[in-house]
């Protein structure tokens, strides 16, 4: 009896150190996962914090890490151009994840001082019109005039006038401040057809597109940056002949997670390449700027690099676990090797 009851000890030792190694494995097993886990959702929150905030302030240019754009002259056939696009926007994955929105634009259109601008705004002002109608609640001022219905003093239609029959404008709200211009104040610039006047109705803190568009593309030549202006879609033919249009890209805060975020980032180091091979899109040069393509490329090396090192983690763990079961085997079966010759000399 008392050599069954020990060998019971000695099997009940054996099945308690091996409980123990598996729960320690399954432990730190849990632990890694639960890294991994984390690092994703932080870099998912991280995500939706840059889609809330993406650009905010950009008047000034500081927000470009929070979109990414491509801009080039408008086709002839615009619609086509614009169906081409999204078909490459399909193509490359880009639309889950990403909100991609669409504007024309105007090249830079001088200030006419003598056109009843305001007296306080500098001579060699420019302004880069943008046909988008702004989502962001005004600081300053209303976007009401910006819906559709007015008519001009030329009878046009730019998709909304202020009661005086001016086009409606917003501006960044920092740049108003800067300019020391309030809603209500007018100024001119040239026009297609001549001069234009525009009314200051909203000034913005934007986010997302907004501060996109209101960050004004950049013009190859130019010796001062143009100050980005949106006005109606429907105004940009009656400032120049010449329309631009632009794809901006920022973080879709419903759809962005952290796993999509190497596709992202290659979909949009390709889409220059891409759009400018498709002559259906390209009309005179693709030209990408912005930086959410590097920012979304270093957010998804930094999650990569945490996925790759936990298999590398796991193997050490089973490695160490079964070098660890080997030798407490080893030291077991000497144990009861010497307690086998102990009994036997005992009788």
């Amino acid at each position: 009896m008392k050599l069954v009851h020990l060998a019971s000890r000695r099997s009940d030792a054996r099945r308690s150190l091996l409980a123990i190694i598996a729960l320690t494995l399954a432990v730190l097993t849990a632990v890694l996962a639960g890294i991994s886990g984390t690092t994703h959702l932080a870099a998912t929150g991280a995500l939706r914090s840059l889609a809330a905030g993406s650009g905010s302030g950009s008047g000034s240019g500081s927000g470009s890490e929070g979109f990414f754009r491509i801009h080039t002259s408008q086709s002839d056939d615009a619609t086509e151009q614009q169906r081409a696009a999204e078909e490459a926007f399909a193509e490359l994955r880009l639309t889950n994840g990403l909100e991609i929105s669409t504007a024309s634009y105007s090249p830079p259109r001088p200030l006419v001082p003598s056109g009843g601008s305001a007296t306080n705004l500098p001579s060699d002002l420019t302004f880069l019109p943008v046909g988008w109608t702004p989502t962001t609640t005004p600081a300053a001022g209303s976007l009401e005039p910006f819906t559709a219905g007015g008519t001009t003093l030329d009878g046009t239609p730019p998709g909304g006038t202020t009661e005086s029959g001016h086009v409606p404008a917003a501006l960044e709200a920092s740049t108003a401040d800067a300019l020391g211009l309030v809603p209500g104040d007018t100024f001119a610039v040239e026009g297609a057809d001549g001069t234009l006047r525009l009314e200051l109705v909203a000034a913005l803190n934007s986010t997302g597109p907004d501060a996109a568009f209101l960050d004004p593309v950049p013009v190859q030549g130019a010796e001062t940056m143009p100050t980005a202006v949106v006005v109606p879609p429907d105004a940009i033919p009656r400032l120049t002949g010449d329309p631009k249009v632009q794809w901006i890209f920022t973080v879709d805060a419903d759809t962005a997670d952290a796993a999509g975020l190497a596709r992202l980032a290659e979909g949009l180091r390709q889409l220059p390449q891409r759009l400018g091979s498709d002559t259906a899109v390209n009309s005179g040069g693709v030209v990408p700027s912005g930086g959410l393509a590097g920012v979304l490329s270093s957010a998804a090396d930094a999650t990569q690099s945490v996925s790759a090192v936990l298999p590398i983690a796991l193997v050490v763990l089973v490695a160490l676990s079964a070098v660890t079961v080997v030798q407490f085997t080893r030291l077991l079966a000497g144990t009861r090797a010497a307690e086998d010759r102990l009994l036997g000399a005992r009788g």
